[in-house]
């Protein structure tokens, strides 16, 4: 019985020396990563200048990984951005996911973001795990704040789901 004493806390010493600060990080990193239910949106500090060579839409990659910073720019007509003076110009971007659990394409609104340029940095989250995948739908937005009168473009990016490490 003395042993057992002795040998308990020795064992625990071991088991606690054994598991480092990395392994715990990764654990609550992981955790983190499932947490996190809506994108996370930044602007980009250097904005494209609006074109002539450039074609008009939406640009950025349509298969991303869950949490990786991905690049989304907006690119209107040229009549487009004469119809909304620079002055009274304002961005916007939406996001909508396709819920799996329901018959067809149903997208859900999830959450708009007032922005300051036509480029944004976006993390995507896990949404639904089903199949490893998340269809989110992006439509970025410029509008008229006075007239209200808006133009847009969207795409449907896949989110892979896959814990780095």
């Amino acid at each position: 019985m003395k042993r057992l004493f002795y040998v308990l806390p020795i064992i625990g010493l071991l088991l606690c020396a054994s598991c480092d600060q990395d392994e715990s990080n990764e654990v609550i990193n992981e955790n983190q990563l499932l947490d996190q239910v809506l994108p996370e949106v930044s602007d980009v500090v250097t904005v494209k200048n609006f074109g002539v060579a450039i074609a008009p839409g939406l640009y950025g990659p349509i298969h991303v990984g869950v949490l990786s910073k991905v690049t989304y720019t907006y690119h209107p007509t040229q009549a487009q951005l004469k119809a909304v003076p620079k002055a009274v110009r304002k961005y916007k971007i939406h996001f909508e996911v396709d819920d799996p659990l329901m018959a067809g394409t149903d997208w859900q609104h999830i959450v708009s973001f007032d922005v300051s340029s036509n480029s944004v940095q976006v993390k995507f989250p896990i949404q639904f795990n089903v199949g490893g995948i998340t269809r989110w739908r992006v439509r970025y937005e410029m509008y008229n704040e006075d007239t209200l009168t808006s133009y847009s473009k969207r795409k449907v990016v896949n989110v892979n789901y896959v814990i780095p490490g």
